[in-house]
């Protein structure tokens, strides 16, 4: 009897081995972005996203703005760049897509930067939902296959959705003030030393 229920524990292990394996083996793919207000030309906002791969699997696309049933972006961005060998399209209404066709793959740890432009300002971008979605929600992928598949949240293939976190730059008034300050101190610290 204890030898078929080792039998049986072993068999229930090793099982349980082979699956954890096949998990490993597909690799995760997990990102996250960030969105930084780099200035404005006429009525638009100029932006810089970094994509950062945090998984163990290599980026080749991503859609910025998608997710299953949700084009989430407040508007179609234009003045669209990406990293050496990427493409963009535009095709779907309210998203961006990034395809990996002749360049460098995001490796894992690694990040890439992508440039746009916007009618929309940072609070906008990130902030509150469109299309029923939270705004800039976001998925990235190992191949374009599974992009151009719709997929979705599947391990080594696509990652959950994620939205861009925004950077606050300070405008440059605020330097202005930074440095109207700090001449007056040494002003006051000039004029204490030497008597004036």
């Amino acid at each position: 009897m204890k030898t078929k229920i080792s039998l049986s524990r072993f068999a229930l292990a090793f099982a349980a081995g082979l699956a954890a394996a096949s998990l490993h083996a597909q690799g995760t793919l997990t990102a996250t972005a960030t969105l930084t207000e780099t200035g404005t030309v006429g009525g638009e906002y100029e932006y810089s996203l970094a994509l950062d791969n945090t998984g163990n699997t290599p980026i080749n696309a991503f859609w910025y703005g998608w997710v299953l049933g949700s084009f989430d972006l407040p508007s179609t961005p234009t003045s669209i760049s990406g990293p050496s060998g990427w493409s963009s399209s535009t095709s779907f209404p309210n998203s961006v897509q990034f395809a990996n066709n002749s360049g460098s793959a995001i490796a894992p740890g690694g990040f890439a930067t992508f440039t746009f432009e916007s009618t929309f300002g940072p609070t906008a971008m990130t902030t509150g939902t469109t299309d029923g979605a939270p705004t800039g929600d976001s998925v990235a992928y190992a191949t374009l296959a599974a992009m151009a598949s719709f997929d979705q949240s599947d391990p080594g293939i696509a990652s959950a959705p994620f939205a861009p976190s925004l950077v606050s730059v300070p405008e440059p008034s605020t330097f202005a003030l930074l440095a109207a300050g700090l001449t007056g101190l040494w002003v006051w610290q000039a004029r204490r030393r030497f008597g004036a």
